[in-house]
């Protein structure tokens, strides 16, 4: 069965009710990912990769619908490209990335429940 946005909110650390669920129903938040480096590059290459990809979509007769898998391809071509050096750096910055998003991910664990009414009407 497919989740409800209402429950995978109670996931979220942030959520005041997430430290009742985690001790009574051992749901717990589910820690941050460790994004590839192809996709932490891709982001600060959105427009240019996206370019190509209308292009290349254009030449092979696809639609605006079938233009993800298309733009995957690009993608992926445009980052083989890179040298090694440049593809090792946005491996380390994709991990210094994970390491800040896992301490921000601990600290929140750690933190006692909001007491704001905001935040315990969410």
């Amino acid at each position: 069965m497919k989740e409800t946005s209402e429950s995978a909110d109670l996931r979220e650390p942030t959520n005041p009710y997430h430290r009742l669920l985690s001790d009574l129903a051992g749901m717990k938040s589910k820690a941050p990912r460790l994004n590839s480096a192809i996709n932490t590059w891709r982001r600060s290459f959105r427009e240019k990769i996206q370019a190509e990809a209308k292009l290349q979509a254009e030449k092979l007769g696809k639609d605006g619908n079938m233009l993800a898998s298309v733009r995957e391809q690009v993608a992926k071509k445009m980052f083989e490209q890179l040298s090694t050096e440049e593809q090792e750096e946005w491996a380390s910055q994709a991990k210094e990335e994970h390491q800040e998003a896992m301490k921000e991910w601990k600290e929140q664990i750690k933190r006692p429940p909001s007491t704001s009414l905001a935040d315990r009407q969410r």
